[in-house]
Order: C-alpha cells, then structure tokens, then sequence
C-alpha cells in the first residue's frame, strides 16, 4: 500500500507523525509532502519523531493573501502525490491535499474529521476548510464521538479512532512536576487585531507567564514589546510538553492544546468564543481583557480530571487498520 501524507504546520506533524510511524512500521510505503506553511516549525516537528519529508514547498511570502497557500500548494501536492493521500484538520495545506487527492483520482484519507462550530466563518478558515474536506474525504476518522455524530448528520461516514495526538504526548509525556507559570499560545488570525488586548491582560496576571511565540509578525512583535522577557522562542515538541505538563494554567486558542492539557488535567482559558472542542473543557473568553484576567483566577491552581474523550493513544493504528482494510486503491 502507498500512502503519500500531507503536511505544512507545527500541529499537522504532530498528529500525523504516529500516522506515518505506524504505517512505515507496518512495511507501507509512506512519503511525506509539507507545504512549508510553517516550513521550520513543521520540520522540527517531523524530526522529533525521526521523520524527514520527501519535498518540501516554501509556501509563505510576506504580505501573501490568505488563499495564496491553497493556491500554490494545490498544484505542487497534485504532481507528487502517489497512492491514497492523507490530510489532517483544518489548515489550507489540508484542504489543498484533498484536492490534489481529489483531482487526481486518488482516494483521500481525513485525520481529526468531524470537528464543527455552529458558525462557517469560525474559525476562519479553518471550520470551511474541514467542511469542506469531509465532502472529498473516502475516509474520515473522528477522534471524539461528538465529532462521529456531527459527520453523521452531514451524511457522511466515519470511524472513531481517537485522536493521534493523544499518541504522540504518550510517547513523550513523562512525570513532570506542576510548577507556578501560565503557559500561553496564541496564532488564530481572528486574534491578530487584539494581541495587546491579551497582553495587556496577562500583564495584570500575579504569576509568571511563559509565551511561546508563534513566528507571525502580528503576534511575535506585539507580545515581545509587551511581555518581554516572557516571550520565548518556539521549543521543541518534547521540550514545550514538559512545558505544558508542568503549567499551572494554559491560555490559548489552540485546538490541538486544548486536547494536550485536558488529558494531562491542567485548567485552560480559551481566547475564543466557541471551541468546536468541547470535550475539552475550559471556559472560552474570547480576547477580552477583564473575561481572560478574571477566568485565570477562577482556574489558576485547580487539578481538573484528566479528559479521556480524545483516545488511549492508539489511535493511529485504528486508522491504519481502517485504510488497510478499505479496498480502496493505492498503489499508483
């Protein structure tokens, strides 16, 4: 079996990654594209679990449109993907694989399917971009049973297998001891326009706050003149989970953390307004200042049960034995 996966951000590595180790461990034949969406971040990642790609597209330009990444992408993916194509989430990488997949006749594989607001425009883009992946998708994997039941009242197929990140913070998390910092990330394009709002806001915080930057102008340069010497670079997946585990509090609006700090049971405020996560738990606050400050009060220091609703960590090998099993072709 061939299987060519997709990739351009931190977190599409980190949930295909067991994917792609399970399928190689197994004897298939897996290749493995990245977009350059965020060509470093997404590097790192892949190589924290020894994986390098096979090509690599330098995707992001300054001052780039927001469709330019689905454009670009789409037709590079199209002239090397092979077999059955694998995409996760949300990004437009995702949806430029699919496509790729799609126009090419191939079959196409979704990781992380079923993931819904109430709303198209939020996120955006990325609820369209997976509304629309699930309408490609010959396979569609759901990692909660919330999002199994959102893809059956689309009329569309699907398998829970859990959610391949909870194996890959298996395979690095270990006894960490709680510490007193709030870790922070914050990358959602709907929060470009309030970065000093939030900052201004874990200004007001009595404890220490550790940021990660995520490597966008919009965000680095106005959290760094903010928050200063809070403000660090991006770790590396092993390193930034010993970060979480230790947290006393995560503020984020990231999807995939949100998963990560459930299942260690670490509190998070979610600078969104609605998380189509809502297994997750935390109490979503949008980017106001006085909601975020009074929100990490109530939870800063609580010890929540840890989430089980994203999977025991094999999750990967349910897909594989999915698409192994499928009949679906996958050898041109």
């Amino acid at each position: 079996m061939r299987l060519t996966c997709v990739c351009g951000t931190r977190p599409e590595a980190i949930k295909l990654a067991p994917v792609i180790l399970e399928a190689r461990r197994r004897g298939e034949c897996v290749s493995v594209l990245n977009t350059g969406q965020h060509i470093e971040m997404c590097e790192q990642m892949l190589g924290v679990f020894g994986i390098e790609s096979d090509d690599h597209l330098g995707v992001m330009e300054s001052s780039q449109h927001i469709w330019d990444t689905l454009t670009l992408s789409l037709p590079w993916i199209a002239e090397r993907v092979r077999g059955i194509v694998v995409v996760q989430g949300d990004t437009s990488s995702a949806l430029a694989g699919a496509l790729a997949g799609f126009y090419t006749g191939r079959a196409v594989a979704h990781v992380e399917a079923g993931l819904r607001t109430s709303t198209k425009g939020v996120p955006f883009p990325e609820e369209m971009n997976r509304r629309l992946i699930g309408q490609i998708a010959d396979l569609s994997f759901a990692p909660t049973a919330g999002a199994l039941e959102n893809l059956r009242r689309e009329g569309l197929k699907g398998f829970l297998t859990g959610n391949t990140v909870i194996d890959a913070l298996t395979e690095v998390a270990g006894g960490v001891p709680r510490a007193e910092h709030v870790l922070v990330t914050v990358h959602r394009r709907e929060n470009w326009p309030f970065m000093a709002t939030i900052c201004d806001a874990l200004k007001r915080l009595p404890w220490p706050v550790v940021f990660p930057a995520h490597p966008n102008p919009a965000v680095r340069d106005v959290a760094r003149s903010a928050l200063g010497d809070a403000v660090v670079e991006p770790p590396d997946y092993r390193a930034f989970v010993r970060l979480l585990a230790s947290a006393a509090l995560v503020v984020t609006d990231s999807g995939g953390i949100q998963e990560e700090a459930s299942a260690l049971g670490i509190p998070i405020v979610v600078l969104r307004d609605e998380s189509e996560r809502p297994e997750a738990g935390g109490v979503c606050v949008g980017a106001d200042a006085d909601r975020i400050v009074t929100a990490c009060h109530g939870l800063y220091g609580t010890r929540p049960v840890p989430v089980t609703a994203f999977g025991d960590g094999h999750a990967a090998a349910r897909i594989l034995d999915v698409i192994e099993s499928s009949g679906l072709v996958s050898t041109a």
